[in-house]
């Protein structure tokens, strides 16, 4: 920035007001020296430098958001199966506070469709109770033919309460499918938080 400005300031000089100057003035005579004299070289420099490393730069602020894009681009296709998964989750909390056998709790037994409008989810499906996401049409290499499995679990209460991929099973939880975890495929750096351990 120094290298632009008419005073030679870089922004923390303009920030602060201040100058940096090779001899004591006074403050008049700062004001009256008048602007920075320009010079070919130190321009030439300037030039020189920005060539150099303005690619360097641009390089190394891709290599590191080019990534973090793709990695939230990757999450977001991973919420729109976790999000078509609600109609099936409350279809099997309906079905096991009926009495319904786990085993037999799935897609066909409980007359759930698949919703046409899913752009990253190749399957939707209840089998024994826990819902499955698989991945794949539209949806990123890193995560296509990949799964989550939600896995349903009972607690002393009776309540049902949902488990997201490899999440913790909470104490005094009662998993209806064990080792439920093994199941979920999806890396868990594009799964939510509640999604991994």
């Amino acid at each position: 920035m120094a290298a632009f400005t008419e005073r030679r300031q870089a922004l923390h000089d303009k920030v602060a007001n201040t100058l940096v100057v090779h001899r004591a003035f006074d403050a008049g005579g700062i004001r009256g020296a008048g602007l920075a004299p320009t010079s070919g070289t130190r321009s030439a420099r300037v030039v020189i430098a920005m060539l150099l490393f303005g690619p360097f730069s641009i390089g190394l602020l891709a290599a590191i958001a080019i990534p973090a894009y793709q990695n939230y681009s990757i999450r977001t296709q991973v919420s729109e199966g976790l999000n078509a998964a609600d109609p099936f989750k409350i279809a099997v909390v309906e079905a096991i506070s009926q009495g319904r056998d786990w085993a037999q709790i799935n897609s066909e037994s409980l007359g759930l469709k698949q919703p046409d409008n899913l752009r990253y989810v190749q399957s939707l499906r209840v089998e024994s109770g826990g819902v499955v996401i698989e991945y794949g049409r539209a949806a990123n290499d890193k995560i296509r033919g990949l799964r989550i499995v939600l896995t349903p679990g009972v607690t002393a209460e009776r309540d049902i309460v949902w488990i997201c991929g490899s999440a913790k099973v909470p104490d005094g939880v009662d998993m209806k499918i064990d080792n439920a975890a093994q199941y979920t495929t999806v890396a868990s750096q594009y799964l939510p938080t509640a999604c991994h351990r």
